[in-house]
């Protein structure tokens, strides 16, 4: 017989004719001797005794810090019968997930799923948020871990935030499967199968599903879905297959999955849009819908070889997609705001319009994408001498095929115009990158890395361009762009102890790049180089009173895109016209962050801050003419100086006191950011061949805050909880100094929760919130969403389960989002959302293999 402890296992031997007696006392002391000095044998004398009653109590912490890892026990936070990772996740403090399957700790994203240890599913996690049931959980890991090239080599100067979760013993056994059926009011529909298996050496997952639910709704949702309402919400169709297999042995570990995807989205949108002039304001309006069609197809495969000294590892992907999307717009543009939808008379605003457009676009793109990436690291002493080296190859293949057409009115010149257009543009992108690096100890607490990296980047696009089923060469374009981006990083690592670290060093960075364009009678040849210097500071600190801090500086380069570099006119949009600049500059981004964290195991207090600095070089940014005519924009790209954001965020939870049934969720963030843009009026821009605008900078300021808070009394199988959130954005400008944009979303709401003992379950989240400093008034109202469900499981374990959904938004208006850049402000809204359903399930789950 043998009893397993958390840092010793102590073996019993039974004999007939020997009795064994165990002193607690003894078993102390060996435990607190095994601490510092390795035990021999230890003989104890046997005999026996009989306990009438033995009860053991003590305090059980849902969440526990071990190091710098924060491990959430599952069984402490109780779901109802087969809820899946994601339900589970919502219910973790510091944790958030969005309606896109984004998912946050303390504030940062996080990078890597694994489970028991083991890489899980790199591709869409949305899968696996879905379809993993929490039921086999044992508990939640998060934790920081050095990126895979200073894995094993002592040197932590970039690490990833990381997810491990951990399955319990008695379901690392046979395969586990569910099956859910679902209907509901206005046709909706859900069907999801699942069958998985998990042991010390299989990760199997296989799930198929089919669907037409909005993804915005939910109870408990994030507080980011919840002030931004970001997600689509409009009529969707999904369909999904995935395939995860992995096999783990002594020095072998391997995995691989291959998903189809298919979506069809019905999208309809409305919106304002301020455009800010150096010379006053221009207006525009728009109103769109549409359709998104898309076939996905993906597969990946991880290969690991591992031994004491040598890790080998190939991660190959290659996926396929095919997307068509057909819209049509209605838009105006104007010198006045104007509130009205777009059935205006047009004598009656005709002394402020300039112009209104009717335009029909489709489009048909296939991408094949390609990958390889191969990592060798090797430890050369036991000191700490190691090498390190990664490999990666891209190819990516893309074919777009589009056609629009549009009919413009322009009300000042008393002109019209007509334009029919179709393109077909083949893009073939290749890059290669290789890093090596080394690291020599330099004593028994100093280490010194050298790493070199070379990328190349070899892009070449062809397209032609039809106009009115004519071939166009001026607005046709055959380019090849070439990249070579070399690093040189040198770091000092100074790490006596687990607890601390500090590494100082920098990076000689040059990039090298030549653009070569042809159209009919022209040709354009353009070679630069850059050289940038940073330097780079790591440090790390881990108090043993449960907190510890981190402070980071970082250089990286930014490269424009092929198409922001060549000199020929879109004129896709003969509103919106876009010309690249051939002298484009990289920029370069400075980096700081700090964050802080701290977590008292007894009251159950998480407090994690972070701060944030960005200081970009040579920032790119839209130079915008605007013809005061006809409303006609030209938008190039060209380096500008002054761009910077500062903000910080914080995320902290407290059950108050030791044993409390009291929760405390207060997490938000604050941003402010100076972006510089360029815009003026200019007439005929669409016959000016390059922009004259070069030095008339245009500041815009604007601040971000989003602010949720929550108190939740969980005494058992009830749990109620109260919130508020508030979102602001504010934007300032010279020309808004006496009309500034502020807009506000505030909201309140309930969530309550009841699960029983006998199957039964039920939740509500009932939020109202209001909008304030919108342009449209409609957009100023305030509205009720409700979201509720009754669930009751049955038969033998049970097996078996009936749901109802009920989600409902009680006025049938839009979410509403907006955008700010250097050049304008949009407001949108989605006026064709869905805003309600109705859904009755039924879920079965059973063991296709027992013990």
């Amino acid at each position: 017989m043998s009893y397993l402890c958390a840092d010793f296992t102590m073996f019993v031997s039974h004999s007939h004719t020997n009795r064994l007696f165990l002193s607690l006392l003894m078993l102390l002391s060996a435990v607190m001797a095994r601490a510092d000095n390795q035990l021999d044998t230890l003989k104890i004398e046997t005999d026996t005794i009989t306990l009438r009653e033995l009860t053991v109590t003590g305090a059980l912490h849902p969440v526990v810090q071990r190091g710098d890892t924060l491990i959430y026990d599952v069984a402490s936070f109780p779901l109802p019968e087969g809820s899946r990772l994601r339900e589970l996740l919502l219910r973790l403090p510091g944790i958030e997930v969005t309606a896109d399957g984004v998912v946050t700790a303390q504030g940062k994203p996080i990078s890597y799923l694994l489970l028991n240890g083991r890489e899980f599913f790199s591709g869409n996690r949305s899968i696996v948020l879905d379809n993993l049931p929490a039921g086999v959980l044992l508990d939640v890991k998060i934790y920081e871990r050095v990126q895979k090239d200073e894995e094993d080599t002592g040197i932590r100067s970039r690490t990833d935030r990381v997810m491990d979760l951990t399955t319990m013993p008695d379901n690392n056994r046979g395969w586990f499967a569910d099956v859910t059926g679902a209907g509901g009011y206005d046709r909706r529909y859900s069907v999801n199968a699942n069958a998985s298996r998990f042991d010390e050496q299989y990760q199997h997952m296989i799930s198929a599903s089919a669907d037409n639910l909005p993804e915005a709704f939910g109870l408990g949702e994030s507080f980011y879905d919840k002030l931004e309402k970001s997600s689509q919400t409009g009529d969707s169709h999904h369909r999904n297959v995935s395939v995860i297999l992995g096999r783990k042995t002594s020095h072998w570990d391997t995995s691989g999955s291959i998903s189809y995807t298919n979506t069809k989205t019905d999208q309809g949108a409305e919106s304002f849009t301020e455009h800010f002039l150096t010379t006053g304001r221009l207006f525009s309006r728009t109103s769109s819908e549409g359709v998104d069609r898309t076939h996905a197809i993906t597969a990946s495969g991880h290969i690991e070889r591992r031994d004491s000294m040598t890790t080998i590892t190939f991660d190959p992907q290659v996926s396929w997609s095919k997307q068509r999307s057909e819209n049509k717009y209605l838009g105006a543009s104007s010198t006045r705001a104007l509130n009205e939808v777009l059935e205006w008379d047009d004598l009656a605003f005709s002394p402020f319009l300039l112009n209104r457009q009717t335009t029909a676009n489709s489009d048909d793109t296939r991408v094949w994408d390609a990958s390889l990436t191969a990592r060798l690291r090797r430890r050369l002493s036991a000191k700490g001498r190691a090498l390190t080296a990664t490999v990666s190859w891209s190819l990516t293949d893309m074919n777009s095929h589009a056609s629009s057409f549009a009919e413009t009115k322009y009300y000042r010149t008393e002109s019209d115009e007509r334009q029919s257009r179709y393109s077909d543009a083949p893009d073939r992108d290749h890059q290669v990158n290789v890093r090596v690096a080394w690291i020599e100890p330099i004593s028994k607490y100093v280490k010194l890395k050298g790493e070199y990296g070379f990328s190349f980047r070899h892009e070449r696009i062809q397209e032609k361009v039809f106009a009115d089923s004519v071939y166009s060469p001026q607005r046709s374009r055959d380019a090849t762009y070439r990249f070579i981006n070399q690093i040189a990083r040198l770091l000092v690592q100074w790490s006596p102890s687990e607890e601390l670290f500090l590494s100082i060093g920098g990076h000689y960075n040059p990039v090298a790049s030549s653009i070569n364009y042809r159209k009919e009678g022209f040709e354009l040849k353009k070679t630069r180089r850059v050289d940038n210097l940073a330097p780079e500071l790591n440090f790390y600190y881990r108090s043993k009173h449960g907190w510890n801090l981190t402070a980071q500086y970082s250089g990286s380069t930014r490269q424009p895109s092929l198409l922001s570099l060549l000199p020929i006119v879109d004129d896709t949009d003969p509103l919106h016209l876009r010309v690249g600049n051939p002298g484009l500059k990289p920029s370069f981004l400075h980096q700081v962050n700090t964050t802080f964290f701290y977590f008292d195991q007894n009251s159950q207090t998480q407090v994690n801050l972070q701060g944030i600095g960005l200081w970009e070089v040579h920032a790119m940014t839209d130079v915008v003419e605007v013809d005061p005519v006809q409303g006609i924009r030209r938008t190039s790209v060209t380096n500008v100086e002054g761009c910077r954001q500062f903000g910080g965020s914080w995320n902290i939870s407290s059950g108050f006191v030791p044993g409390s049934h009291w929760t405390l969720d207060f997490q938000g963030d604050l941003t402010h950011a100076r972006r510089v843009g360029i815009q003026e009026e200019r007439e005929n821009v669409t016959s000016a061949t390059s922009s004259s605008i070069v030095d008339k900078p245009f500041v815009t300021h604007q601040t971000l805050l989003r602010q949720y808070i929550g108190l939740q009394w969980h005494p058992g199988i009830v749990s109620v909880k109260p919130y508020g959130f508030c979102s602001y954005n504010g934007v300032r400008t010279r020309l808004l100094s006496k009309d500034p944009s502020n807009l506000w979303l505030l909201g309140v709401g309930l969530l309550f929760r009841l699960e029983s003992l006998n199957g039964w379950s039920a939740a509500i989240d009932a939020s109202r919130q209001s909008r304030r400093g919108f342009t449209e008034a409609v957009d100023n109202d305030d509205e009720w969403l409700v979201d509720f469900e009754v669930a009751y499981a049955f038969l033998k374990g049970r097996s078996a389960e009936v749901r109802l959904q009920v989600c409902d938004l009680l006025r049938q208006h839009s979410f509403a989002r907006t955008a700010t850049s250097a050049a304008e402000r949009v407001e949108a809204t989605y006026p064709h959302s869905v805003t309600n359903y109705i859904l009755l399930s039924f879920t079965y789950r059973f063991s296709l293999m027992g013990r």
